[in-house]
């Protein structure tokens, strides 16, 4: 990649260099420099675009914080193409997209030429392209009663409204580094619900509200409607300060079943319009079955895609046993401290990586198969999958276990009818989803291979999955690539004085030279953070921060800290004061 630094002196560029792991540099001009990143993270892309002393940056995607399509190139190292110049390196790479691209012609010319006979028998023309992918798309869907549709809406609204009435958000007292950190249309909603306290109040009985409302089934459209506006933005403050993983697979399930009809049984609803004599509209069974059918293919598209984020650019996630280093990762957390132990033996560890991308590959096969033996199974599997987060890395994401609800056997519950039946069809005779239903799962399908390729992360409902998805060669590339905690380091005259119970997170200690070389946005952050750290009475002379790496000793199996990694420092301590000098009331 190359930065244009702003104005800066050569031993802060080191610094910087060193903190965002920016190897080789090269120096093109005056303020320009060439890298090879070694940390791609997203946050640290994210730290280097938004840091005040870099001006300018080539190789970065400005949206997704991944590297971007077309990044500049450094010099050849070896390989085929040995000594070759940039322009064929762009060349090989065009070659190899453009195969990619004949693969899918050839596929779908081949798909095209098997399905051509069997459309000519039975009378398909362009005219029946809907009607096709109508009835390709509800393979697998159930054919499930009305009482049972609602006896689902009754169930899963009830845990939905569970889990998320059981994390209340405050949005304003959200820190006001993460607000600022918040970008986009997600960015604005999270600050202005930061500024008007009322809504953020409201928000929780809002949600009780609507929740009871959709579960008891009294004006169930509506009051779905309005629970699922108010999921959307209790998943935006939720996801300031925690990742969007835990709530947008359930996020994106909440908008997709806006297009169900699951009130027809059980509900508020039905038992007016029986008193009234006003039955519904008949509505075929598998369009009943639709509401139970899309938590299925949700989470198996996001399953696929987090399986795709970890195996998308070679095996290296399998077969290097990368399991085990996300174990040590959450060990904290675990419910059972003995995963790392487990996976100290390599083919055990491979054996689990290979486990967990399989059961994230196969779940979105359940959507589309009728077998229930075979959704049992594979619900089964990914129950296991997430029991093993639980177990042995502390995760527990109320919004997928939810989801879990959906592989139920739904279609043979034989319940009482209550005097609303569905008119059942075949679908393959007569496809029963309304054009609405058929648009949804097409979204569905389309952001989701747009997000995926393009690494896309839109808070709180597009995400690549990408969770989890890091791989390393070795223990001591995982090392190098954990973060680092800064302490705070106060001097008086000569002598120095550590705080560490103020630590400080690797994105904020990043700002600390630009603050106390006069960045006005990064003073204030910074002075905001450290001010509460700082000793009452006498104002120090300088400050340090130190970064200590907590690493996990493999052959012992615990973790144990190495201290002063990375100094930051010294600066002057006056900067962090009032303007008098003092310290700051």
């Amino acid at each position: 990649m190359h930065v244009r630094w702003s104005r800066i002196d050569q031993a802060l560029r080191v610094e910087l260099e060193r903190r965002f792991d920016l190897r080789e540099p090269v120096r093109l001009d005056d303020d320009n420099w060439s890298y090879l990143p070694g940390d791609r993270s997203p946050e640290t892309f994210r730290a280097i675009v938004g840091h005040p002393l870099v001006v300018w940056t080539d190789g970065i995607d400005r949206v997704t914080f991944g590297t971007a399509a077309s990044p500049p190139l450094s010099a050849r190292r070896g390989g085929f193409l040995a000594g070759a110049s940039p322009w064929m390196a762009r060349a090989a790479r065009a070659a190899k997209l453009a195969g990619y691209g004949l693969m899918a012609l050839a596929v779908l010319i081949l798909a095209g030429l098997a399905l051509a006979p069997v459309l000519v028998d039975r009378g398909w023309t362009l005219r029946g392209l809907p009607r096709l992918a109508r009835v390709g798309i509800a393979r697998g869907v159930p054919e499930v009663s009305p009482e049972a549709a609602g006896l689902f809406r009754i169930i899963f609204g009830a845990g939905v409204v569970l889990f998320v009435t059981r994390h209340p958000v405050s949005a304003d007292l959200l820190p006001p580094y993460d607000l600022a950190g918040a970008l986009g249309p997600y960015g604005i909603v999270v600050r202005w619900l930061s500024l008007h306290a009322g809504v953020g109040r409201a928000l929780g009985p809002w949600l009780a509200t609507t929740g009871l409302l959709f579960v008891a089934g009294l004006l169930t459209r509506t009051a779905f409607a309005g629970f699922v506006g108010g999921v959307l933005l209790w998943a935006c403050v939720y996801t300031v300060t925690t990742t969007m993983h835990t709530v947008s697979a359930l996020a994106i399930t909440l908008i997709c079943l806006l297009a169900a009809r699951w009130g027809d049984a059980y509900s508020v609803d039905a038992a007016l319009r029986r008193a009234f004599r006003r039955p519904p509209r008949p509505v075929p069974a598998i369009g009943y079955g639709f509401a139970v059918w899309v938590p299925r293919l949700v989470f198996g598209v996001a399953f696929l895609a987090a399986a795709w984020s970890k195996v998308g650019h070679g095996s290296e996630w399998i077969l290097n046993g990368t399991v085990k280093y996300h174990f040590v990762t959450d060990l904290d957390h675990a419910l059972v401290a003995w995963g790392p132990r487990l996976t100290s033996y390599h083919w055990v560890a491979v054996l689990m990586s290979a486990s967990a991308v399989a059961v994230e590959t196969l779940l979105v096969t359940a959507a589309f198969s009728r077998s229930a033996a075979y959704r049992l199974s594979i619900a089964a599997a990914t129950l296991a999958l997430l029991s093993g987060f639980a177990l042995f890395q502390g995760i527990v994401w109320g919004g997928w276990w939810v989801l879990l609800l959906a592989f139920l056997p739904w279609e043979r519950l034989r319940l009482p009818s209550t005097g609303t039946i569905g008119v059942r069809a075949a679908p393959a005779a007569a496809p029963s989803f309304s054009r609405g239903q058929v648009a949804v799962v097409a979204v569905l399908g389309l952001q989701q291979f747009v997000v995926s390729c393009a690494r896309i992360e839109a808070r709180p409902v597009l995400s690549a999955y990408d969770m989890y998805s890091s791989t390393y060669g070795s223990a001591e590339e995982y090392e190098h690539a954990s973060n680092l905690v800064y302490r705070l380091v106060v001097f008086d005259g000569e002598r120095a004085s550590s705080i560490p119970e103020c630590p400080i997170n690797d994105r904020a200690a990043a700002q600390v030279p630009a603050a106390a070389g006069g960045a006005g946005e990064a003073r204030e952050r910074v002075r905001a953070l450290l001010r509460p750290c700082l000793p009452p009475g006498r104002a120090p002379s300088a400050i340090v921060l130190e970064g200590d790496r907590r690493v996990y000793n493999w052959t012992e199996g615990r973790f144990e800290w190495r201290r002063a990694v990375d100094v930051i420092g010294p600066f002057p301590a006056g900067w962090l004061y009032a303007p008098n000098g003092g310290p700051a009331d």
